[in-house]
């Protein structure tokens, strides 16, 4: 069985919708975010942030409300998500999402979203050869017509068959995987027993460099590796760092590692999801 190539015409044919608003086929998975919603998500990403887990909590904060995880938008929207149209039977693999947030998500808020295709950008990859990269921007909106958040999200399509029969991205990865010793494994299960949930407790994001991170009061996280070319063997303890200035966040059960504008205050954020805003 052979899948189809990509053709010009079709590729034409989608770049012709650009800036055109999608027709919703199906629904999202929300359209309400409840207090259930809230917490259900924060359940199923292990994000038990008090901020979004009970009803009472956020009513102590600048909030004034029970707030949802940000990443809670991705099921308010079938796009973001990874739902894509056009180039029948090639192949669309879900790579990746750019947001701006521009307000908290209050428990309450009624969702109204607007999807359009932003650009088809063709890519000579070692995986497919000749791939394009679909971007979607959707906006997000409340009840009262205000922009809560906007995001980027971007599918590569590739060709099944040339994927299979010339891609070359895989060839020389190394087979070997990454054995941990028990060692190793005692020292992670020692570093889980000390994480907690920090509350309101500020905490320092200090500096990009070992040398000038010595401030910083968020503490080291574990990485794990599973091997590859691009992996090293044993393990390693990363010591959290932000984009080279000084920054003030209001601690989440887990600190960030994003590519993004220093978190100062309420007002928009920039990032690589996923993303604890609060």
């Amino acid at each position: 069985m052979s899948f189809a190539k990509i053709s010009d015409e079709d590729v034409n044919r989608l770049r012709a919708r650009i800036g055109t608003p999608i027709q919703r086929v199906t629904p999202p998975f929300y359209t309400e975010l409840n207090a259930d919603a809230a917490r259900h998500f924060a359940g199923a990403i292990g994000d038990d942030n008090p901020l979004w887990v009970q009803p009472g909590y956020g009513l102590k904060t600048r909030w004034n409300s029970q707030l949802c995880p940000p990443c809670i938008l991705y099921s308010t929207d079938n796009v973001v998500s990874g739902a894509v149209e056009g180039l029948p039977s090639v192949h669309a693999m879900f790579a990746g999402t750019d947001w701006q947030w521009f307000e908290p998500i209050k428990v309450g808020t009624v969702m109204k979203t607007r999807s359009v295709l932003k650009d088809m950008v063709e890519h000579q990859t070692r995986f497919a050869g000749r791939s394009f990269q679909q971007i979607y921007t959707t906006e997000f909106f409340d009840q009262h017509g205000t922009r809560i958040a906007q995001a980027d999200s971007w599918c590569f399509r590739t060709e099944r068959d040339t994927a299979r029969e010339s891609g070359s991205k895989y060839k020389t990865v190394a087979a070997a995987p990454i054995v941990y010793s028990d060692q190793d494994i005692g020292a992670f299960a020692a570093q889980y027993r000390q994480e907690k949930p920090r509350g309101a407790e500020t905490r320092t994001w200090v500096g990009c460099e070992p040398d000038v991170n010595t401030e910083s009061s968020l503490p080291a996280t574990s990485r794990l590796r599973s091997g590859g070319v691009s992996s090293g063997a044993g393990s390693e303890v990363l010591t959290r760092k932000n984009s080279g200035h000084t920054a003030r966040l209001s601690a989440s059960p887990q600190p960030l590692i994003v590519n993004a504008t220093p978190v100062s205050s309420a007002a928009t954020q920039t990032c690589r999801c996923p993303m604890e805003l609060i």
